[in-house]
């Protein structure tokens, strides 16, 4: 076939392999970008050099440094969210972004006491965009 469709470093495992998509396939990239903001690197980072079938195959596999690999006091209830989104077989991932979500929002209540933290984030950060409106991220 012609080429894959997305930025290398952020396809799902079904994306890499030619495989049907679905929603979930997003979560995998979601998941691909909260390592990167809570690491500081790629999950999947291509080293110079590296061919592009390589990062795929690594991609395929759902093969990465697990964070807690990287840094022994990284929060093993965030790798598990981590993990969770990055699983190989989409079934495992979380079913929607909502549950991604409750997860993220399930961890922010249990270490900060406080829930809706992401969707209080946003609404400070783009005051304009939510000028009016009631939106909530919790359920």
């Amino acid at each position: 076939g012609g080429p894959v469709a997305g930025k290398l470093g952020y396809l799902s495992p079904e994306q890499a392999t030619r495989q049907a998509l679905d929603h979930r396939s997003d979560l995998f990239a979601v998941g691909s970008l909260l390592y990167l903001l809570t690491v500081g690197a790629p999950a999947f980072a291509q080293a110079a050099g590296e061919p592009d079938e390589a990062v795929l195959e690594r991609i395929a596999e759902a093969r990465f440094t697990r964070p807690s690999k990287l840094d022994a006091e990284f929060p093993r209830d965030l790798e598990k969210v981590i993990l969770t989104a990055l699983d190989r077989k989409p079934r495992n991932r979380f079913p929607s972004a909502a549950e991604f979500l409750d997860a993220l929002d399930d961890l922010a209540f249990v270490r900060l006491g406080e829930r809706d933290l992401l969707g209080k984030l946003l609404r400070d950060l783009f005051p304009r965009d939510f000028a009016g409106t009631r939106i909530s991220l919790a359920p």
